[in-house]
């Protein structure tokens, strides 16, 4: 199978990966370690989780910003700045609006943007929206006492 991410076919490594203990292999998509489906190039090292391999190319996500359609881009193409959800280093699979300079981790937009029939998403979102906002509060307090300080 492709994936517009590699160049090369891409086959079902489920197999390999639960098999193995290697926890060095990574996602290509999200950084996390692998677990349960995935498909791989292995000559080129190249994994991808289903989940990862199965996200939307452009998506528009209602709440966080509802002005554009976000493309998914892919490393080297991927922002280097940070996540606007999280704050952290966009790195991996990242949907991105252009015009607004507006990035967001694709992990971060599924949890961040449920399906809205479905009542366990929209717990786990709404948990999830609040501790990144309790981290984001913690992150800033500590970089105004840090300016204080110096």
């Amino acid at each position: 199978m492709q994936h517009f991410s590699h160049p090369h076919q891409l086959y079902d490594a489920s197999n390999m990966v639960s098999h193995t203990q290697n926890y060095n292999l990574a996602c290509f998509g999200c950084k996390l370690p692998l677990s349960g489906t995935c498909y791989a190039c292995l000559p080129c090292n190249f994994y991808l989780h289903k989940f990862c391999f199965d996200l939307p190319q452009s998506a528009y996500f209602f709440g966080s910003h509802q002005q554009h359609s976000l493309g998914l881009l892919y490393p080297p193409y991927s922002q280097d700045g940070p996540c606007d959800a999280c704050g952290e280093l966009c790195n991996g699979f990242t949907y991105n609006c252009a015009p607004c300079n507006y990035s967001v981790h694709a992990n971060c937009a599924t949890l961040l943007h449920p399906d809205p029939r479905n009542d366990q998403d929209l717990y786990v979102s709404t948990f999830v929206r609040h501790k990144v906002s309790e981290i984001k509060t913690l992150r800033n307090q500590q970089q105004q006492q840090k300016k204080k300080s110096e």
